[in-house]
């Protein structure tokens, strides 16, 4: 992680995991990529199967807090690292 990294990350991190999650992870990837597979469905079928709709609304944003929870903890693990590195080279200086 280098150091423009680091301050993206540490404005994502303020607003702490529960809401990157919702923001990121449900809303942003889940519901998103959920919503459109069913209307391109819709748009290439002609027809909806409602079943395989809701299968996707539901499990979908499942897929995506998975990913999100392991996305956080890589970047905190990234981060407490660069941190420490970077507090320990200006207290050498």
């Amino acid at each position: 992680m280098n150091e423009r990294q680091a301050l993206q990350w540490k404005k994502k991190r303020q607003m702490g995991k529960s809401k990157f999650l919702v923001n990121y992870c449900i809303l942003g990837f889940g519901l998103s990529t959920a919503v459109i597979l069913t209307l391109l469905e819709l748009i290439s079928m002609h027809d909806l199967f409602w079943q395989f709709a809701i299968i996707r609304l539901v499990v979908f944003p499942i897929i995506a807090v998975l990913f999100g929870i392991g996305y956080w903890e890589s970047k905190e693990r990234k981060y407490s690292e660069f941190a420490e590195t970077h507090t320990t080279n200006a207290s050498r200086s």
